[in-house]
């Protein structure tokens, strides 16, 4: 859903990162698009920036769950809204975190979990846009197929199956995350 703010003029990415409820929605070109996200989504996200948490604590950098927003494309009326993120150990000035403004320093890797309304040609796009922008790995997570897939900028896509054990990632030596327990749990049959 686009939202204009009841106004015709574009929007540049200070004055819609102001308005009421900013996180619920990202810019592009200069339009407001409401974010559509799914319950399965959201707590994929939550558990994947809760991964990225612990694996700072102990290897250094910051992790960010949704809701961050990324300016990554100077000169452009746009920023985005990851649904979660890592920056690796000295990518983030040591004063970032914690400001209010918008980050302009690509991730190390973002994660964008992919919603039933979510369009290919959107999510493709928005994939190649961080890659060119600097990010290092774009992972977009499928809840309804269990499926990785990560992207690096020259590489083929690494697809990572619902039963595997992530590691062995280049951007994040030593993480480890079995799949499995990133995608909600079906409640029993009644």
């Amino acid at each position: 859903m686009s939202i204009q703010s009841g106004s015709t003029a574009l929007l540049t990415p200070e004055e819609a990162d102001t308005l009421p409820d900013a996180t619920t929605y990202e810019l592009l070109d200069g339009v407001l698009e409401e974010r559509n996200l799914a319950t399965d989504s959201v707590t994929i996200a939550f558990t994947l920036a809760v991964e990225f948490s612990l694996y700072a604590r102990t290897n250094g950098g910051f992790a960010y769950g949704d809701g961050l927003g990324l300016r990554l494309w100077p000169g452009r009326r746009r920023f985005v809204r990851p649904d979660a993120c890592y920056f690796g150990p000295g990518v983030l000035a040591p004063d970032a975190p914690g400001r209010k403004d918008l980050v302009t320093t690509p991730p190390t890797v973002v994660v964008e979990v992919i919603s039933p309304g979510d369009a290919a040609a959107n999510v493709t796009q928005k994939t190649l846009d961080y890659l060119a922008a600097g990010v290092s790995a774009v992972w977009e997570v499928f809840p309804d197929s269990r499926v990785i897939y990560i992207h690096r900028a020259g590489h083929p896509t690494q697809v990572i199956p619902g039963t595997a054990i992530l590691k062995d990632l280049p951007e994040l030596p030593g993480f480890e995350c079995d799949v499995a327990s990133l995608f909600p749990v079906a409640p029993p049959e009644q």
